[in-house]
């Protein structure tokens, strides 16, 4: 089975006729698992228990750890099949929501998020190219009965330009450049935080992500954004954050700005309405 990150349908590779997508909607995929559309914690929670399609790949549009467990399930054949599950299951609530699932041993929590941070760094060490074999190495292991690999959290904290106003800290990176998020959280308290990279393609690449212990909704940011990238014209193609419109997408918890191009929103823009969404809930509390 052939694993691989893309979000357009020409970067998918030659040959695959009949192939998953998870975590995340690879264009032309014959059955998505993407917890970003159902709105699920964790892409496990919308993976089947038993997988019985023929498939001849498995691909992601995001390179992370969520992506990955989600790739390990297809590989055994559900997530009924998956070795380690509760361990794995809390490495994807470490990934996607910075603290361990809530449901899980101490061990297991413990297992996950130092199971997280190793595949954080083997990914910023290999790239999206070394996705696939990062997974294979971590099927074997499960197969085997092999201790899960373990590191601990990355220290990547200080670069960038920051700007806190108003609970909403915007962290300004220039290329090559990256953060921890758990950092800004912990260092400014902010409920919001929006990381903005150059866009390969030009322009910003934004990810917007609600502080850990914060219990609020961000759709309403993430559906304002969506209709201002698409009033900013092509190449959105609707104003819905769905797959299908190149515009922006995500959860309650964390989303992020089109894929395939830069969007057109400055920052100033979208740090603005952000810190509009964190007045507007505070004032129906």
């Amino acid at each position: 089975m052939e694993i691989f990150v893309a979000t357009r349908r020409e970067d998918v590779p030659t040959g695959l006729i009949r192939y998953a997508s998870v975590d995340g909607s690879v264009p032309g995929a014959t059955v998505t698992w993407d917890h970003h559309v159902t709105g699920h914690a964790i892409n496990l929670d919308v993976i089947p228990a038993l997988i019985d399609q023929r498939l001849d790949g498995v691909g992601t549009t995001l390179a992370d750890t969520d992506a990955l467990v989600s790739v390990l399930a297809v590989l055994f054949g559900g997530v009924s099949r998956l070795p380690r599950l509760a361990a794995l299951r809390s490495a994807c609530w470490s990934c996607d929501h910075l603290r361990p699932a809530d449901d899980v041993s101490p061990e297991d929590a413990a297992a996950g998020e130092h199971l997280h941070h190793w595949v954080t760094r083997e990914l910023l060490a290999r790239g999206d190219n070394g996705f696939s074999a990062l997974a294979w190495e971590l099927h074997a292991r499960l197969s085997n009965g092999q201790p899960l690999p373990q590191a601990v959290r990355p220290q990547v904290s200080t670069a960038g330009r920051w700007t806190v106003v108003a609970q909403v800290a915007l962290v300004e990176l220039r290329d090559g450049e990256r953060v921890d998020p758990q950092h800004v959280y912990d260092r400014t308290g902010c409920v919001v935080v929006i990381v903005t990279e150059p866009h390969p393609a030009g322009g910003p690449r934004y990810t917007i992500g609600l502080a850990p212990d914060e219990d609020r909704d961000l759709r309403p940011l993430l559906d304002e954004l969506a209709r201002l990238e698409y009033a900013a014209g092509a190449p959105c193609l609707g104003p819905e954050p769905v797959p299908a419109n190149e515009n922006w997408g995500g959860r309650r918890t964390v989303f992020g700005s089109p894929w395939n191009y830069g969007s057109r929103l400055e920052p100033k823009r979208v740090a603005e309405e952000a810190r509009r969404f964190v007045a507007d809930a505070q004032m129906e509390t």
